[in-house]
């Protein structure tokens, strides 16, 4: 495609000295292009509809190759105030490859001075160092740190606990997959036959709460200060409630359930 004809034409019948008085978004234009040798004089002045100016802009690449004009190709398609022409995806395409031959052309030329970049990476990799060292990680994984909130103890059938971690070494540890496990811990306080629990001095865990149960009609009664996850066992068989109903209960999304409801104890 013979790119310099259809910049000449465009700029020829499109190209107009004076602004048009329709109302439409116009753009000015430099038909030299400044880097070329340009000037801001009104002979090399004209203008053109926001559409118009990018697809110069994308001849003038074509013709000139990769340098000042690919600049200007990438900045007309990057407008970051969003009040020009707004392109296609396949001209912001192209105007991000001009944009990245450019910079690798000066960095083959050594035009671009990496020696800022050296020494950035290199606090990087400090910074990384040190994220990896041991005091680093004995200090973020200590009882005191904030991390030691996804710390739990894991307990078997007979109360004993098995593992201590978090839901994805518990996991690991016992080859399960994460996924069901974590979502069992959350939302049900147990994993088939193991549960979960806080008994460590943790200043950013809490126990989990005492709780009464009542009857839904009479107001009755019927359980006092208990924990949920440890009378389990015995709400599902005796009453057919699941911890799960009863955390809803608590947390205010239903009323009741079996005819019974709960409340944390005073």
């Amino acid at each position: 495609m013979n790119y310099q004809k259809h910049h000449d034409l465009l700029i020829k019948k499109r190209g107009k000295e004076e602004k048009p008085s329709d109302g439409g978004y116009y753009e000015r234009h430099h038909i030299l292009p400044r880097s070329l040798g340009g000037d801001d004089s009104d002979d090399n002045l004209i203008y053109l509809t926001g559409r118009e100016h990018l697809i110069v802009h994308w001849l003038l690449y074509k013709i000139h190759g990769i340098g000042p004009m690919a600049d200007a190709f990438y900045a007309m398609c990057m407008d970051k105030y969003g009040n020009r022409y707004k392109p296609v995806s396949r001209a912001i395409e192209a105007a991000m490859r001009a944009k990245t031959d450019a910079h690798s052309n000066r960095w083959l030329n050594g035009e671009i001075d990496l020696s800022k970049y050296t020494s950035d990476l290199a606090n990087y990799s400090g910074l990384q160092s040190h994220s990896q060292s041991k005091e680093y990680r004995e200090r973020v994984s200590g009882l005191t740190s904030p991390v030691s909130k996804f710390l739990f103890d894991f307990y078997n059938e007979k109360g004993e606990i098995v593992h201590e971690g978090t839901y994805a070494t518990f996991a690991k540890e016992f080859n399960f997959k994460y996924g069901p496990v974590y979502q069992s811990f959350k939302h049900k306080g147990f994993y088939k036959e193991w549960s979960v629990g806080n008994k460590r001095s943790n200043p950013y865990r809490t126990e989990a709460p005492l709780i009464d149960m009542f009857d839904a009609k009479t107001g009755e009664l019927v359980l006092a200060k208990f924990k949920a996850h440890e009378q389990r066992e015995y709400l599902k068989d005796t009453y057919g409630i699941f911890p799960t109903k009863v955390s809803s209960i608590l947390k205010g999304k239903q009323r009741q359930t079996k005819g019974y409801t709960f409340r944390k104890s005073v």
